[in-house]
């Protein structure tokens, strides 16, 4: 008689979590080992020890970047201490991440990736698994196996073959055209993030199955799952342990993967039906690859009632590979080119002129001819250089290999760096802005990739790497240009797409820092790196303005008070409408005091590229109020030298003769008469003013400047008691308001214009 053996739950448990533990210990051993002989060799890292790794190091980093802020902009920050090394540094992380090299300079980098050609770590499973439903893809395989599928696939990414999948990409292209023109009309904020999202899941779902998904406009299956997976994702180094353990994420991640492969199944059999009965017909997308791939290696497939069960699998994994990898970072890329351009009218001036260049003045016709004549898509540089540096400065992913025994990377300087029992990440979004490798690095300068080698603008080789290089770089590099370009070619003379962050934060306030260097559009982990909180934006048709805006001189008095509070008088422009429609609820038009208070007066302007100096005013009429002469003596007879130095700002760039000087209604601006010490300073002098509607300082960029600089004010510890230090606080905020900031209101000068001519005059929520 067999023993009866009987075993409880809890021994169960206790051998489970038993191996847990002993599996932890074991790579934790093995982890800090290696960092201890890699310190003792004195080779680079952040301060170490064997308890916490270099972990202590992130903390202090932590704190000057947004709670959700992408892990790359901490491990960029690390790169900076290593100069000396070139950027390269070990990081040990351990049991958040592996034990990483990271690389961000372009020897080293084209030694791993070139010369070495070192493989793909075993640990990309980890991240596919849940979007491709499996680890045998395209993008983690090394050695024959990858070749073999690469051999497969590879005639699908070959120029001549993405160009003849034009009609695919116009006529999504035109979807999307669709619903920038509905949300235009409705002026509404909407996410661009997810639209893009399922606008380029459209597109790669196109070329991949052959069929549309119609995902923008409607629910369907597959687009929906993946956009769902990818928001689950998590990044290999997540330090918060609730996204990083949540036990929900297994449970929606399964449900998805199971909606993906039910979806690709059918289509699969379908397609399969299709290419038994023509299987001499050339392959129309990813899946007639696939299947034609499976006749050719299974002649009896051709008589078959199914597909064999193995390969089927094996298909799925391949198709939802490329889905994913197909959309995610191409959506990415697409939304930081609208939002570059919206913050450089200059640049968006510059494309703008080389697509009327190419396919003449009317936008509409844009896709007509490209359905015609393909190649044209290859007539636009200055497009593909507005491509490539949006690419370098907010890359959507970084790149990663395996150390090997006896692989050793060396930099310029003869340092070498041993890589067995390390991934090596070679840090794109720090080796993009590496100021060793690159003139004005952060700055976005599209004609870089315009200039000869002899300019020191022109990018050293290899220092520029999205698609990475080497045998292994990205197979779809070819798609992406053509996407981004045709999508670009047919919407940005149409729209303006503006970022609406600011409109954003006051519908959904949260403490903490908002920004990355400035930049409020900073990237967050969403599978690949996207803009925080979606992109919200608008979309307005476009009004050719552009250039205008970038010539005037925007000016205004400000008041500050010591003690006491003030009333603020909204803005009216129709009185025949109701309130809401009357009514800015953020702009000031009169100003009254209550309680006692004592007035600090200043007057400033900005420009494109410029901002004044701050001057302190007196008014000498009842009750300290202006009169002509205190603006005579006090502004306009200081007003020459800041006009002649902004008129030299926008010769440079577009060689407007003068710039325009923008006053508001305020009667001692002297605007009533020609005939008043003002006006004939004016007219005197040479100064152009700009005409402009008395009431309407919701369209003045300057007062948000003045509404930033009275936020910034009430919110320091020690408020100013004294006139002194009043003026004094007042300069160092109006000195700390950033260029680029400025630079951002004045582009989106025309979207605002846009929007009050779109409401009748009514009020704008500027």
């Amino acid at each position: 008689m067999a023993p009866n053996f009987t075993v409880a739950y809890w021994q169960v448990a206790l051998a489970l979590l038993f191996a847990c533990l002993t599996y932890v210990i074991t790579k934790g051993w093995h982890s800090r080992r290696l960092f201890y002989k890699l310190q003792r060799q004195g080779l680079p890292m952040p301060s170490w020890n064997i308890i916490t790794g270099n972990m202590l190091a992130l903390l202090p980093l932590l704190r000057r970047f947004p709670s959700n802020a992408h892990q790359n902009y901490l491990i960029t920050e690390l790169s900076k201490s290593f100069k000396k090394w070139d950027s390269a540094f070990y990081l040990d992380l351990w049991p958040f991440s592996i034990p990483f090299l990271v690389i961000s300079s372009p020897s080293l980098a084209i030694q791993a990736t070139q010369e070495l050609d070192l493989p793909l770590p075993f640990d990309l499973n980890r991240f596919f698994r849940p979007l491709a439903g499996g680890s045998c893809t395209l993008f983690t395989l090394n050695g024959a196996e990858w070749k073999r599928i690469h051999d497969i696939f590879k005639p699908g990414f070959s120029a001549s073959y993405i160009l003849s999948q034009t009609d695919h990409i116009v006529r999504e292209t035109a979807d999307l055209v669709e619903i920038f023109r509905d949300h235009a009309a409705k002026g509404d904020i909407f996410l661009l993030d997810d639209l893009l999202g399922f606008f380029m899941m459209d597109i790669i779902g196109a070329i991949t199955l052959g069929s549309r998904l119609h995902s923008q406009k409607q629910f369907n299956q597959l687009a929906y799952a993946m956009r769902s997976q990818v928001q689950w994702q998590i990044a290999d180094g997540e330090l918060n342990i609730f996204k990083r353990w949540n036990p929900a994420r297994p449970v929606v991640q399964w449900y998805n993967s199971r909606q993906m492969d039910n979806y690709v199944s059918k289509e699969l059999d379908k397609r399969f039906a299709e290419r038994q009965k023509s299987s001499d017909s050339p392959p129309h997308s990813i899946m007639d690859m696939v299947l034609d791939n499976y006749m050719s290696e299974n002649p009896e497939a051709k008589t078959a009632s199914r597909m064999d069960a193995a390969y089927k699998k094996w298909a799925t994994i391949q198709i939802r590979g490329f889905l994913f990898v197909g959309h995610d970072s191409t959506a990415s890329t697409i939304e930081y080119c609208y939002h570059l351009l919206s913050k450089h009218p200059e640049a968006m001036a510059t494309i703008r002129a080389e697509h009327d260049e190419v396919f003449g003045t009317d936008p509409s016709t844009v896709g007509a001819q490209l359905l015609d004549q393909p190649q044209k898509i290859n007539m636009l540089p200055y497009t593909t250089a507005v491509l490539k540096e949006t690419m370098r400065l907010f890359p959507a992913a970084a790149a990663v290999r395996t150390g090997l025994p006896g692989a050793v990377l060396k930099d310029p300087n003869g340092n070498r760096f041993p890589t067995e029992g390390t991934t090596i990440l070679i840090m794109h979004s720090a080796l993009h802005i590496n100021p060793n490798y690159w003139t004005e690095p952060e700055s976005f300068i599209p004609e870089r990739w315009l200039v000869g080698p002899e300019h020191p603008l022109y990018p050293v080789k290899g220092a520029w790497r999205p698609f990475e290089f080497g045998p292994r770089n990205c197979i779809g590099q070819t798609l992406v240009m053509q996407d981004v370009k045709t999508v670009l070619a047919m919407t940005v003379r149409e729209f303006d797409v503006c970022a609406a962050y600011d409109e954003w934060d006051e519908l959904h306030p949260r403490k903490g820092l908002k920004t990355v260097k400035g930049e409020r559009a900073y990237h967050v982990f969403r599978a690949a790196a996207h803009p925080a909180n979606g992109f919200p934006c608008r979309a307005v048709v476009h009004i050719f303005w552009t250039w205008q805006w970038l010539t005037i001189l925007w000016s205004d008095e400000v008041t500050f008070l010591i003690g006491g509070h003030s009333a603020k008088a909204k803005v009216t422009r129709n009185t025949n409408k109701g309130y809401s429609e009357r009514y800015c609820n953020t702009c000031i038009q009169h100003q009254f005091y209550r309680g006692h208070t004592i007035p600090v007066n200043a007057w400033g302007a900005i420009g494109y590229n410029y901002k004044s100096p701050l001057l302190f005013l007196d008014g000498h009429g009842k009750s300290g109020t202006f009169l002509q002469t205190d603006y005579l003596s006090q502004i306009l007879e200081y007003l020459q030298p800041i006009i002649a130095t902004f008129a030299l700002i926008t010769r440079t760039l577009n060689g407007s003769p003068e710039p325009l000087f923008m006053e508001d209604g305020n009667s001692a601006h002297g605007h009533k008469s020609a005939h008043n010490c003002c006006a004939k300073y004016r007219a005197k002098h040479g100064i152009s003013l700009l005409p402009h509607p008395s009431t309407s300082p919701d369209m003045n960029p300057i007062e948000k400047c003045w509404r930033r600089l009275k936020q910034k004010l009430h919110r320091r510890l020690h408020q100013p008691l004294t006139v002194e230090e009043m003026k004094q606080a007042v300069l160092e905020e109006w000195e700390a308001i950033p260029q680029e900031w400025i630079n951002n209101l004045i582009a989106q000068q025309e979207h605002w214009v846009t929007v009050l001519i779109q409401r009748h005059g009514w009020s704008t929520p500027n």
